[in-house]
């Protein structure tokens, strides 16, 4: 069976309270649905990637790599009260984008980290070649104040940007689709 479908957001057992699966399993149910592809987008890490390429080698298919950010507007302001913290998927289409996402990760921990490892769009910007760009869940960039400016400076930089549609039977998660959708349309 061959299947066009591959999953590009996905968490495995390093995204704290999030994922469940193992890399193996996940991998081995690509393969009987026929996928060529799949990635990997851990929360504000890439410690599965190893496992996860070694994984993908086994059952022939193709590992994407890639990390579910935090993203705040500045990763210096470390205030509990006025912590607005938000996410964004970060998939690398090339090794500069690869790059890119490590040393993004590098400065969100030993510069950026407040509770979690967190990024800022000067950040990004600076290191958007090579990356496809996911809106990611209800917790989305999109719901920044200017989040809808954010991704069409993304797009103008170059970065390839994807509005991420999510069929969790979940109040917040539709309302989310549905006001993405509508910006998006503008």
């Amino acid at each position: 069976m061959s299947s066009s479908f591959i999953h590009l957001h996905l968490h495995d057992q390093y995204s704290v309270l999030d994922g469940l699966g193992k890399a193996k399993d996940y991998c081995a149910r690509a393969r009987e649905l026929g996928m060529s592809a799949i990635a990997l987008t851990n929360h504000g890490n890439v410690d599965g990637c190893i496992q996860w390429q070694k994984h993908c080698k086994e059952v022939d298919i193709k590992p994407i790599f890639g990390v579910e950010a935090y993203i705040v507007k500045d990763l210096t302001e470390k205030d509990k009260e006025s912590e607005k913290r938000f996410h964004i998927t970060l998939l690398a289409r090339t090794l500069t984008g690869w790059q890119n996402i490590l040393k993004m990760l590098t400065v969100a921990n030993a510069q950026g980290f407040y509770y979690k490892p967190r990024i800022d769009f000067d950040l990004l910007f600076d290191h958007c070649d090579g990356l496809a760009i996911g809106s990611a869940c209800a917790s989305s960039y999109l719901n920044m104040e200017d989040g809808i400016k954010y991704a069409r400076k993304l797009k103008e930089k170059g970065a390839l940007v994807y509005l991420e549609l999510m069929p969790i039977d979940m109040d917040l998660q539709r309302a989310v689709s549905y006001t993405h959708l509508r910006a998006h349309e503008t």
